[in-house]
């Protein structure tokens, strides 16, 4: 029974979550949603650990990272091409668009 409201649950919030992101992709550029939903990686470590009493080991918490830094990465190399060519920023993060 507690299996059953769980999984209904978890239907509504996925949902919820993807229907949240087409909304999102409609009213915004598809780079910082993306970089909002590559938080959910986060957040899932965080509730299996809290809920499920589950620690992740070294390779799930480096497949993370790898993850979040290749997606910060891709923003800000986004970022900085669109800014001017005079611009101090896209100077100093020239490095990214290389």
């Amino acid at each position: 029974e507690a299996h059953l409201l769980i999984a209904i649950l978890l239907a509504i919030f996925v949902f919820v979550t993807q229907t949240s992101t087409i909304v999102a992709l409609k009213y915004e550029q598809a780079g910082p949603v993306s970089l909002v939903k590559t938080s959910s990686v986060v957040f899932a470590f965080i509730w299996q650990y809290l809920f499920l009493e589950i620690i992740p080991d070294v390779y799930s918490i480096i497949g993370a990272i790898i993850i979040i830094v290749a997606v910060i990465i891709t923003t800000l190399r986004k970022w900085v091409s669109t800014l001017p060519e005079n611009d101090s920023n896209r100077k100093f993060y020239s490095f990214l668009l290389k």
